[in-house]
């Protein structure tokens, strides 16, 4: 996802590194084969993925039950250097800048819950078609890159990533010279009948709203009242100032104060089936409607309305780059990369180009004779400080096993830290369960072809008041052997993005994360599914789309602990340096140190990468 706060928005500005509705599928050449057929795989599994069954068991058991597991007397292997928990993009770059420290021949154990390496970067792979295809399950794309820290950016280089490069493999011209615009769809359930309007002036994120399209042929495609589309024509062409009297300093600190939502019913008296058609635009950056998000905020970001009040532009906080850095897979690639050399041998290949079809050898990943072992569905449940610098206890198959390490890093959840380490300072505890993470499901559905996109003449469409409140094909990105679709025959992968909102709620941030969390434990597969089915049915069937015929596999990857949390303008104060809540939870603890994005407030892989950073430096 696009990163936030980088406006006004206009052609080449996208953002935040998730989401935003945009897709990371490639197809692969029909020549290059799939790797599925090698045992075991993760990637290529279907179905219910991300915090996937049998990866949160044991740490829910430890933390809301307060299950206890024995400590064996004896250790399972000799005693690490280093043991990390954690796999993710913080875990595995932790363990590359200790062996850039401290040698090649330290010896780290890298334990993780999930059965597969990456955290949030995760790999899904389908065949349709006869080809393979990639989509990201997580981590999305490398965002404004020039802005990174130098640790950060000597990371890339490190791992071969000349981000120039992607100025080639992304055609950014692709769906223009295609004619396919940002869509708009609007369900029957919600809106009375079904409409999918071709071109998305409301908030369109890659070129921005032109008001001169905003005529009453444009209104008339909207089933909304005569009265509900002459205010609809307001917010997005009317300039009349609604803050009358401020200056620029005191609109921007009320702005502060209340949400967009507040502004456009109070101030510009918008009724509720026009607020219905904005107040989900900002999801894919916070995981909330726009009653839950500053007006401050949707001015950053450039939501309707906004420009009325003839404030100067927000400045860029990360530059001004494309949104184009992106691999086929995601920042699955950038895992990938690092596993690649912190265990040689496991996959061939030694460019950026090469892993996105390297094929990995997971049998590799842990084994007696090399310096770094990659332990999955290892769930840690206690980290102490102890005589031989710290020891970490975990479950693998029912059974708890114990290491020895000089140091452990823990590049986890802040949540279930204070239940792994039980003798941290109570404040410090606290500290730690304030950052509540984003909870969210990234859905990637296959298709045989689009000729139903190419039919309705869009290549995304957002979709408000509805499951799935984004539609969009894939990047167009080709690279490394895979090559993007060049035809609507070919097959495709969409992404569709959920997010367990609690709109109209009056609940804070975090109330509504807590909730929401529960809430997308509680939907199965099935119910994936049926919403992916129905949605694309109403809204593309009218354009030739049969479900039933055209998809070919649907990837669910759950993420109830999503983003990192980052402080929201109407529920969190402004701190002074070294006070905010994420700073004061990370101290080191003893040996153990804390390294994660929940550590740097920053759901972005260069603040995974700067939590790996700022661990090694502490030791």
């Amino acid at each position: 996802m696009p990163r936030k706060n980088k406006l006004p928005l206009g052609p080449g500005i996208n953002r935040r590194e998730f989401i935003q509705g945009t897709l990371v599928a490639s197809a692969m050449a029909g020549s290059v084969p799939s790797w599925a057929d090698i045992p075991p795989y993760p990637p290529a599994k279907t179905g219910l993925r991300g915090a996937h069954p049998g990866s949160f068991e044991v740490a829910h058991g430890l933390a809301r039950e307060g299950v206890k597991w024995p400590v064996p007397e004896a250790s399972t292997d000799a005693p690490y250097d280093l043991v990390v928990v954690g796999a993710g993009i913080s875990g595995l770059a932790t363990a590359w800048f200790y062996q850039a420290k401290y040698g090649r021949d330290k010896r780290i154990l890298i334990l993780d819950n999930h059965d597969d390496f990456g955290g949030h970067a995760k790999r899904n792979e389908f065949n349709a078609g006869g080809k393979t295809l990639l989509g990201y399950g997580g981590s999305q794309s490398i965002d404004s890159p020039a802005s990174y820290s130098d640790a950060a950016k000597r990371l890339l280089l490190a791992l071969g990533i000349k981000t120039e490069r992607f100025y080639d493999y992304y055609d950014k011209d692709y769906f223009t010279k295609r004619q396919l615009k940002a869509g708009l769809f609007l369900n029957s359930a919600h809106f009375g009948s079904s409409h999918l309007i071709s071109d998305d002036q409301i908030y369109n994120w890659r070129t921005g709203t032109d008001p001169a399209k905003i005529t009453d042929q444009y209104l008339n495609q909207f089933p909304l009242s005569d009265h509900e589309k002459q205010k609809l024509k307001v917010l997005l062409t009317g300039n009349t100032d609604w803050l009358p009297g401020k200056t620029d300093a005191q609109k921007l600190s009320y702005l502060r104060t209340v949400s967009y939502s507040h502004c456009l019913t109070e101030h510009l008296q918008m009724p509720a089936k026009v607020l219905d058609l904005v107040q989900e635009r900002l999801d894919g950056w916070w995981g909330l409607g726009t009653d839950a998000i500053s007006a401050l905020e949707a001015w950053r970001n450039g939501l309707p309305g906004m420009a009325a009040l003839n404030l100067p532009e927000p400045e860029l906080e990360h530059g001004n780059e494309p949104y184009i850095f992106h691999f086929p897979d995601g920042n699955a690639s950038i895992a990938r990369l690092l596993v690649r050399q912190l265990i040689p041998g496991i996959a061939p290949g030694n460019s950026m180009e090469d892993v996105v079809s390297a094929a990995f050898d997971y049998g590799k990943l842990d084994t007696e004779n090399q310096a770094v072992r990659i332990r999955l569905n290892a769930t840690a449940v206690n980290a102490e400080n102890g005589a031989q610098g710290t020891r970490v206890v975990y479950v693998k198959d029912g059974k708890s096993h114990k290491v020895h390490a000089r140091h452990c890093v823990l590049a986890c959840y802040n949540a279930i830290i204070p239940h792994l380490c039980p003798t941290l300072p109570p404040a410090q505890k606290a500290k730690l369960k304030e950052q509540v993470k984003v909870p969210m499901a990234y859905v990637n559905v296959a298709l045989n072809n689009w000729r139903a996109f190419h039919k309705a003449g869009v290549s995304e469409f957002n979709c408000p008041r509805a499951f799935y409140t984004w539609v969009s094909m894939d990047f167009p990105v080709t690279m490394g052997g895979y090559q993007y679709p060049q035809s609507a025959d070919e097959p495709v992968v969409l992404h569709l993005p959920y997010y367990p909102k609690q709109l109209g709620t009056g609940l804070t941030a975090k109330e509504q994360y807590r909730l929401g969390r529960y809430r997308l434990l509680g939907l199965s597969f099935a119910d994936f599914e049926r919403e992916a089915v129905n949605q694309l049915n109403e809204a593309l069937g009218p354009f030739g789309f049969n479900a039933d015929k055209d998809i070919a596999g649907i990837t669910v990857n759950r993420w109830p602990h999503g983003y990192a949390y980052e402080y929201v303008d109407l529920f969190d104060p402004d701190y002074a340096p070294g006070q905010a809540p994420h700073e004061l939870a990370r101290k080191p603890f003893g040996n153990i140190h804390i390294g994660n994005s929940d550590s740097e407030a920053f759901a972005y892989v260069d603040g995974a990468i700067d939590a790996a950073w700022r661990v090694i430096q502490e030791m």
